[in-house]
């Protein structure tokens, strides 16, 4: 979440990076990202009706395979489906987003298209990723090429920079927790992924809304 967040709005305060849109205001929305907690309860609908005054929410997180011992054996194709009594909720509290969050223009809702080329995920298979009321984004090397990693699908609308690739220059620089808490000890990060390509358009987003609420 700091990673993500450090994309989005790192302050421009002369210390190491700074976010794309680093005056936005940031709502933390906090959630374990619990499969049990996320499938059998309300928690993504909580967030999201949570989120119905903010200008854009970033979902860097999805219910793509993230291991070939999960794409295996767990049935994790068309598991977050809002046809189904699990995420009927979700399904609807999104579509409130778009249809009244901010102020009645809709929020708009940034979710990264998932790292799961590997294990054959497809965003097709997700709800979450090929929903109307959602920006699907992809994620591209250095040089602009997608990432050998990111999920393919005919929902997704954009690329942005995510890292990976053979050039390290490709890797996405961001804010950290300190010490232990954190990926590395210094309080930045070099780190790869759509969570990372997905906040970059969320940044432009809110650039894009400070010039034309």
């Amino acid at each position: 979440g700091t990673s993500v967040a450090g994309v989005i709005a790192s302050e421009r305060n002369g210390s190491e990076g700074v976010g794309v849109a680093y005056d936005a205001d940031l709502i933390s929305i906090y959630s374990p990202l619990l499969l049990d907690e996320m499938v059998n309860g309300n928690v993504i609908a909580n967030a999201y009706t949570y989120a119905l005054n903010a200008d854009v929410l970033n979902d860097s997180w999805g219910f793509a395979p993230q291991s070939e011992d999960y794409a295996e054996n767990f049935p994790w194709a068309f598991l977050d489906n809002f046809a189904t009594p699990a995420f009927a909720a979700e399904g609807a509290a999104l579509q409130k987003l778009a249809d009244q969050g901010r102020g009645g223009l809709g929020t708009i809702v940034v979710q990264s298209a998932g790292n799961s080329y590997d294990f054959g995920d497809d965003t097709n298979l997700h709800n979450f990723q090929n929903s109307r009321y959602v920006v699907t984004v992809a994620a591209t090397d250095y040089l602009g090429d997608v990432t050998s990693y990111s999920s393919p699908g005919a929902s997704v609308l954009i690329a942005a920079p995510g890292g990976g690739g053979d050039n390290p220059l490709s890797d996405i620089w961001t804010t950290d927790r300190t010490g232990y808490n954190g990926y590395d000890a210094d309080g930045f990060t070099s780190i790869t992924g759509t969570s990372f390509s997905a906040p970059i358009v969320s940044g432009i987003v809110a650039l894009m809304l400070e010039a034309n609420p």
